[in-house]
């Protein structure tokens, strides 16, 4: 080897050490800043997860100790695929002030200490208020074993070279390692409940306890993504996962131009898995509002309208569902007998959890439709979220809140609710809003009687859902009672004299047969057997055209309006200026002679009717031949004097027929 290539490999060699030297001193200042700031000796990868920075974060530390102490108690290795993660770091702020030192640099630590991650589903991140301790928990689903670890509050407000001077208990005020595992807290409650009381786990026993049991029996991600938002498991929250897997199959979002417009009334844990899952939040006009009791009892189960909504065509399609939890109790074994012990109310609903999860895939077994309808404008889904707007009663599954201040709220039935249904589906078919001055009610409720046998099944508290849902009334007349026999149908028409339109309802009788919360969940075809727009009839007519109360009284009794009917008011009339009662001795003696629908007229005006001795006897042929238009005998007598006068009256039809047009075919019986 020549000089000058001695000369080369002297300096490469020089070099090579040269480097290994800097190599070596930036590693010994490396290590000793870890030193400094790493208690535990341990460098776990902080710097490629924390973008190589060299400054280590007090929260970082804490989590990493207790890491550390978690591997040791429940003796795991990195990356074991049998332990989970979960703290609530990221959202307690030391000092609890917003702005203030943040802790979600645990997370990192989490991961670098233990293998477990958020992607691997092991770690999970549990929301809790920013005033909250900061708590780590490991959980071995093997051993079933729990660490759980809390933070000292003033512990965040040390620099790093204070915190490598801090034993375990200055940095925790809680180091606890408890069974956990579902099938002995179960089997043996009375043994946990007094850990549960004395708060082993700082308070979050609840939430350790059923995440960790749930996630180890292979609970879905975002089933656990919700529990982490909600911060434990319960049945209420799985049963917002099973409306999601509902509407997924029955409801699903078919475009991209699809959303859900979704209304959590009443509001329960659901609703927070809806929100995450379906990214709907209230911040998004997510709409959460309360039912009244009485409401509550009416739709026991109900869980909520669910909207699905195309914003390109402004149109939608709803479902009203509900939740069976009576079924739900059945299928996870839940004794009521044990509802006065003290640890009921955490073994009931842990053992919801690991039952409700073997159905995941099931959700029809537990939700189910109440109501379907469809949406024709954005109006009307703002309308169902209006601030003082009850939305089942918009769309008629609940009565108008006046049905119950005039009934009772105890004593709504289905009868009311029939009769409220009816307006409601009148309101939209006819086009007018409650309290409306050109609409006219009529119905035989009150006359018929279901399946017409007399001391049946009576009908008239469906007047007062008629009352409550469109304003109408007796005393406004414009709610008119109109007499039938008792074996006829039940029957409803609403006439609206702004458009001129009437609309006629028969009920399915049947109907009476079920309960509230039956009939609300019935679709219209099956409680009517006739929803039609028909001819409005004689007595709308008529009552359009302004006619005086007292003869729409006597329409009522005679069930419709004719000329027959309307010549008796003008015998009232008559006999009121020609003949009138002059004491309160007085009264009339009345021969209908020939009878026809005059009479009806009189008995109801006069009250004197037949069973108060009015008198109807008909002519031969030969006599009204002689007498073409007599209209019987009246006789007003005073019982006093034991003296009257009377009167035997004709009804000129030749004049009528002249002034009014050709009646001759029009009867007057």
């Amino acid at each position: 080897m020549n000089e000058k290539n001695r000369g080369k490999k002297k300096a490469a060699i020089a070099i090579a050490i040269f480097t290994l030297a800097i190599m070596v001193s930036v590693q010994m200042a490396l290590t000793a800043e870890l030193n400094e700031t790493d208690a535990a000796g341990e460098d776990t990868g902080y710097s490629a997860l924390a973008g190589g920075t060299n400054k280590m974060d007090v929260a970082y530390l804490v989590a990493q100790e207790a890491a550390k102490i978690a591997k040791k108690e429940l003796s795991f290795s990195m990356n074991d695929p049998n332990i989970l993660a979960m703290t609530d770091a990221g959202y307690p702020i030391g000092g609890g002030k917003a702005g203030g030192k943040t802790t979600e640099q645990g997370i990192d630590a989490i991961t670098a200490s233990t293998g477990c991650t958020i992607g691997n589903g092991n770690l999970l991140l549990i929301q809790r208020g920013k005033e909250k301790p900061l708590w780590f928990a490991f959980f071995d689903k093997e051993t079933k074993r729990c660490v759980y670890l809390e933070v000292k509050d003033s512990v965040l407000e040390k620099s790093s070279k204070e915190f490598k001077k801090l034993s375990n208990a200055d940095i925790f005020s809680i180091i606890a390692v408890e069974m956990i595992g579902a099938d002995e807290l179960l089997s043996n409650p009375e043994a946990w409940n007094p850990k549960m009381d004395a708060q082993v786990f700082g308070g979050n026993e609840f939430s350790i306890l059923t995440i960790a049991n749930v996630w180890a029996k292979g609970a879905p991600y975002e089933f656990l993504n919700a529990a982490e938002f909600h911060n434990h498991i319960c049945p209420g929250v799985t049963s917002g996962y099973f409306i999601v897997k509902y509407l997924d199959e029955n409801l699903p979002l078919l475009s991209s131009s699809d959303s859900y417009e979704i209304i959590g009334c009443p509001p329960w844990c659901k609703d927070d898995a809806i929100q995450v899952i379906f990214d709907k939040t209230v911040g998004k006009r997510y709409v959460a509002m309360h039912l009244t009791p009485e409401d509550s009892e009416q739709l026991p189960d109900v869980a909520g309208i669910y909207i699905r909504w195309n914003s390109a065509v402004k149109r939608g399609d709803g479902l009203v569902l509900t939740f069976n939890w009576t079924k739900a109790r059945a299928v996870c074994d839940i004794d009521p007998a044990y509802e006065n012990e003290a640890w009921y109310w955490w073994w009931m609903r842990l053992k919801m959890d690991m039952e409700m999860t073997e159905y995941l895939d099931d959700p029809g077994i537990f939700v189910s439709t109440m109501h379907a309808f469809n949406v024709g404008s954005a109006a009307e889904i703002e309308q169902l979220k209006y601030a003082g707007v009850n939305p089942y009663v918009e769309l008629g599954l609940l009565p108008d809140p006046a049905l119950a201040n005039l009934v009772g709220a105890d004593n709504i039935c289905v009868d009311n609710l029939l009769g409220w249904r009816t307006g409601e589906i009148a309101k939209e078919n006819l086009s007018f809003a409650k309290y409306d001055a050109d609409v006219l009610a009529m119905t035989d409720a009150g006359y018929a009687i279901v399946d017409g046998k007399a001391g049946g099944k009576t009908t008239e508290k469906c007047i007062d859902g008629i009352i409550a849902s469109t304003g109408c009334t007796v005393g406004k007349g414009n709610l008119l009672l109109i007499h039938g026999s008792k074996e006829k149908p039940l029957w409803f028409q609403f006439y609206n004299n702004a458009t001129g339109e009437s609309l006629y309802l028969e009920v399915n009788t049947s109907v009476f047969d079920v309960s509230i919360e039956e009939l609300a969940a019935l679709p219209d075809k099956a409680v009517f057997t006739t929803i039609a727009k028909v001819s409005p009839g004689s007595i709308p007519s008529v009552w359009a055209k302004g006619a005086p109360y007292e003869l729409l009284k006597a329409a009522e009794f005679h069930n419709h309006i004719c000329p027959g009917l309307t010549s008796g008011y003008f015998i009232v009339k008559y006999l009121d200026e020609n003949l009138p009662l002059q004491s309160s001795r007085d009264s009339y003696e009345i021969i209908g002679c020939p009878p026809w629908c005059k009479d009806d007229a009189l008995q109801v005006i006069f009250d004197k009717t037949v069973g108060k001795r009015f008198v109807a006897m008909h002519l031969t042929e030969e006599n009204a031949t002689q007498l073409p238009d007599v209209a019987g005998i009246y006789i007003r007598w005073n019982r006093t004097a034991e003296t009257g006068q009377g009167l035997v009256l004709a009804f000129n039809w030749t004049k009528t027929t002249e002034i009014c047009g050709d009646v001759s075919k029009l009867e007057k019986t």
